[in-house]
């Protein structure tokens, strides 16, 4: 099964929905290893997980809408 999540903040930020998460995405795959995760988040700092994480630079976005 794949999966994808997306979320607005993502370790390593500070915050509950990022500690959960990455928390809820091992467990995960320590039942199910079969199972193939993917993260979709903003963010510029880097991160070692045992699942795919692609971050989407704020600034970035933010450059689109100005111009």
């Amino acid at each position: 099964m794949r999966i994808l999540i997306t979320t607005g903040i993502f370790p390593p930020d500070i915050g509950g929905p990022a500690t959960q998460l990455d928390a809820l995405i091992k467990e995960i795959l320590a039942r199910e290893p079969s199972f193939k995760i993917t993260v979709l988040t903003f963010g510029e700092k880097g991160g070692n997980y045992p699942y795919e994480v692609y971050k989407i630079s704020q600034k970035s976005i933010l450059n689109l809408t100005n111009d």
